[in-house]
């Protein structure tokens, strides 16, 4: 867990479902699982369905489990990805902003993150649709969603400038 905050989903899992290298540290992504399921889960499932997931986290019950690994492991990993992908090559540091380097690589152009990063983001928007579908097709099975009350036709995401 992330200090005392409820982690749906592992950093083992985002590097499963994703390309992010096994070498980056956990401790640099665990800050983004938790932002990107309050800002996804938590914004999709609505506050009363989104503290029922929580809490059966908490208490070990089985209830969400196939909604979890199907789908909002897959929210939670694209979008701690989006989250995370623009500052894994910056640390601040008593100096200021320092970008790390390697001998063995180089640093992508501006253009080339623009595509990378959207990407990512199309992949957040991707899940996030089917996760909305998924629920609105089983409403019944998951009587504290709320979702089909909204219009989340659209992503209320970054997806960079023009």
């Amino acid at each position: 867990m992330y200090e005392d905050k409820i982690l749906i989903t592992t950093v083992e899992r985002l590097k499963e479902l994703t390309s992010i290298s096994d070498n980056i540290d956990p401790t640099m992504l665990e800050p983004y699982l938790f932002s990107a399921q309050e800002l996804y889960v938590e914004e999709l499932l609505g506050v009363d369905m989104y503290n029922d997931v929580l809490n059966n986290i908490v208490s070990g019950t089985t209830k969400y489990n196939f909604l979890i690994k199907n789908y909002l492991d897959y929210i939670i990993a694209y979008g701690s990805w989006s989250l995370a992908a623009p500052f894994l090559n910056y640390k601040t540091q008593r100096k200021g902003i320092v970008k790390q380097t390697s001998d063995y690589s180089d640093s992508v152009t501006v253009d080339e993150y623009v595509i990378y990063a959207k990407k990512i983001e199309n992949m957040v928007s991707f899940y996030i649709r089917k996760t909305y579908k998924y629920l609105n097709d089983n409403v019944s099975s998951y009587p504290l969603y709320e979702g089909s009350k909204k219009n989340t036709n659209s992503s209320s995401i970054f997806l960079g400038f023009k």
